[in-house]
This record gives C-alpha cells, structure tokens and sequence, in this order.
C-alpha cells in the first residue's frame, strides 16, 4: 500500500479544485456567515484582509475558510470588475 499516501493527496487536490470550482460559480453578492467558534478569526481575517488591499491597492480579494470539508465562512471583499461595480 505505498500508494495509499499518493491517492489520499490526490483526492485532496481533487476535492479541492472542485470546491474552488463550486465557490466560484456561487452568486458574487453570496457571502457565507462565520461559525459561531469561527467569529473571532473572521473578523481578525476582515482586519488583515482590508488593510493589505489598501497597503497593496488590490481590487479585490475572496476566501473561504473550510473544516473537515465543511465552508465555515466565506466572503468577497471589493470589487471583481471595479469598472463596473461587480462584488468580488
């Protein structure tokens, strides 16, 4: 079985690239609420996250925090198409 290490980091990237996949495809105005025990390194995240796009002017910025495969929190910042005002 030494390929079991092999296919277990293969499914793993598989799995997620079709999560990045899924989460592009969801409506840009879709944001996902933290967890309850996810609050507090949201809101740290949204801290970092805003003052290195206006540090680096960066149009925009996505994340999703995944655990044990679950989305805990997901949220766009800016704007995708800054001409045309669409979230990221």
């Amino acid at each position: 079985m030494k390929h079991r290490g092999y296919f277990q980091t293969f499914y793993n990237t598989v799995y997620f690239i079709f999560l990045l996949l899924f989460l592009a495809c969801q409506s840009s105005a879709e944001k996902i609420t933290p967890r309850s025990d996810y609050l507090e390194v949201a809101k740290e995240l949204e801290r970092i996250i805003t003052h290195e796009m206006e540090d680096k002017k960066l149009p925009a910025v996505s994340i999703a925090l995944v655990d044990d495969q679950e989305i805990v929190w997901a949220r766009g910042f800016g704007f995708a198409d800054p001409d045309r005002k669409i979230p990221a």
